[in-house]
């Protein structure tokens, strides 16, 4: 008898009779390598590569992460985009991203200053001609 799991993922230096082949047909020797930490890893992993990728957590906690971010970018390219169509100075860009926090829109620390100003118009810029 074997086990799959550990046959695939485990240790090859760590000696483990259900690798090889166990010739016992004991329930409580089953159990005990059942329970045991290197049967409990390799389940993991054989279960960590039957997951899609998609629907591991770290995956939902990047998605959620880029999601934030993405608000935030539209956020701040909207507001220098208003500039650049009403024809007001760069330097309205830092007093607006202050209006859109005590609007309680959280936009971070980052992106706030002129030369953020100028990133954002020269992408405009890029996609609109």
């Amino acid at each position: 008898m074997v086990c799959l799991a550990c046959q695939a993922h485990s240790d090859k230096t760590v000696l483990n009779q259900f690798i090889s082949g166990c010739v016992s047909y004991k329930l409580d020797s089953i159990q005990k390598h059942q329970k045991s930490k290197s049967h409990e890893k390799s389940v993991l992993i054989e279960k960590a590569k039957k997951e899609s990728k998609s629907d591991s957590k770290a995956c939902k906690f990047i998605q959620t992460l880029n999601a934030e971010n993405l608000k935030k970018f539209e956020i701040f390219f909207r507001n220098v985009h208003a500039m650049i169509q009403h024809n007001r100075p760069l330097s309205d860009y830092v007093w607006m991203c202050e209006l859109d926090e005590m609007k309680e829109i959280k936009l971070g620390n980052t992106y706030r200053n002129q030369k953020s100003v100028n990133v954002f118009i020269k992408a405009i810029a890029e996609t609109e001609f």
